[in-house]
């Protein structure tokens, strides 16, 4: 749990992303969002599974270097035993019996392999690293999920709050119909045309309401939080634009040609002999003594040296095979690097266009305000109509929303821009 624990902490640290303490109703942020989505993530718990794998494999390398212990017997029966070809005098030499017996354990220890035991620990630590990874990609992109349902939430929010002035300018619009009305400059008519768009809007802002709830029920199944109907969301401070590229995929190339340079170095181990000092001791008839037809006791050892040339057969070609391995991992790279400037091109037009788009629409919602404020005079002098009245509460309104959707694309743009470059 220790080590979950550390690399969860790596993530975060790597991210940029704080370690929040979430009080049930309290506002939520974006990087607390993405916190508690990576703190619960199920596949966080690959991270302690792989660190388990790394152990098992450093002890069975450890077990590998002791000693080779085989237990062994047989019971033959041959068609011919050696024989004396002389006669002695005075002396009988009993043939060996054809039926033989023997119960053996044989020892051996390898010497080369202990003084590369370096080379393959390196080589486990790197395919666990490699392994960690690879998860970790998997997380970083579960932040591309919260991020878009995080900015989803501010913009329903914004929408859904932006009705209460429009129903607010409606109703203005009722009361001075009203007083119209009763003075016979306008007729009712004109306040059923008000009351009718009343509803109209309210039915849609019941439409979003239920729309951010359903979103708010998706977040709290990504970061595995209660979360209610009532729960606010802040929104994300301006971020510097921060240009160093710290994708976790660079990281992972960087560990695939370290794998390929360990296997490197294995295979070559294949083609060196292998030195053993081995050691046999057994219980049998014939022992040793092959004149001696009796059960003995026996052992003996000494040195052996082995070369396998059939791995030489294939050295050449691993070799050339790893390199080329090699060599697609540096295209792949290459690839990955294009892909990431033309997404960074991408969200920089999109920056440009959005901050373009906000100073616009300052002018436009003041002039709009103006024009609605003056409406509203003539609606109740019977100059227009409720009909003309509505339109520009709707100009208003939809410079408004304009405005609204402008800043959260801007904000979603500046995030996504981090997001890309792995900050």
């Amino acid at each position: 749990m220790k080590k979950t624990k550390k690399i969860r902490i790596i993530l975060f640290a790597t991210w940029g992303l704080s370690m929040p303490t979430l009080i049930i109703g309290q506002t939520l942020s974006l990087d607390s969002c993405q916190y508690y989505a990576i703190q619960n993530f199920p596949i966080q718990k690959s991270f302690a599974l792989i660190a388990d794998i790394k152990t098992l494999d450093l002890s069975n390398l450890n077990k590998s270097l002791k000693p080779t212990v085989h237990l062994g017997g047989q019971a033959t029966y041959q068609s011919e035993v050696t024989r004396l070809p002389i006669n002695l005098p005075g002396t009988t030499v009993n043939p060996i019996s054809r039926d033989q017996y023997k119960i053996f354990t044989d020892i051996s220890q390898s010497m080369i392999p202990l003084f590369h035991k370096r080379e393959k620990e390196e080589l486990i630590a790197e395919e666990t690293l490699y392994s960690q990874k690879k998860t970790a990609l998997t997380i970083y992109k579960l932040r591309e999920s919260v991020i878009h349902t995080y900015f989803g939430l501010l913009l329903l929010e914004g929408q859904i709050n932006q009705f209460k002035p429009v129903l607010k300018d409606i109703q203005t619009g009722i009361e001075k119909l009203k007083i119209a009305e009763s003075a016979g400059t306008s007729s009712i008519a004109q306040i059923l045309i008000l009351e009718a768009e009343k509803l109209k809007i309210e039915q849609k802002q019941a439409s979003l309401i239920h729309q951010h709830d359903g979103l708010t029920q998706v977040l709290s199944h990504l970061i595995h939080r209660p979360l209610t109907s009532e729960q606010k969301f802040t929104f994300p401070d301006e971020r510097p634009i921060l240009e160093e590229l710290k994708r976790e995929e660079l990281s992972l190339f960087a560990s695939q040609k370290l794998l390929i340079q360990h296997q490197a170095v294995i295979a070559k181990e294949r083609l060196r002999p292998v030195l053993q000092i081995f050691g046999q001791a057994g219980y049998g008839r014939p022992g040793l003594n092959m004149l001696n037809n009796a059960f003995d006791f026996y052992y003996l050892g000494g040195i052996r040296l082995q070369l396998n040339l059939s791995n030489r057969y294939t050295y050449k070609n691993d070799l050339e095979k790893l390199s080329i391995q090699s060599q697609l991992i540096e295209i792949e790279k290459e690839q990955f690097e294009l892909n990431i400037k033309l997404a960074l091109d991408k969200q920089r037009a999109e920056i440009k266009k959005y901050q373009a788009l906000m100073n616009q629409s300052y002018d436009i919602i003041k002039l709009r305000e103006k024009i609605k404020e003056l409406a509203k005079s003539q609606l109740e002098n019977g100059i227009i109509s409720a009909l003309d009245y509505l339109s520009y509460v709707e100009a208003e309104d939809q410079a408004i929303q304009d405005q609204l959707f402008y800043n959260i694309q801007l904000a979603m743009a500046a995030e996504y821009y981090q997001y890309i470059l792995g900050n």
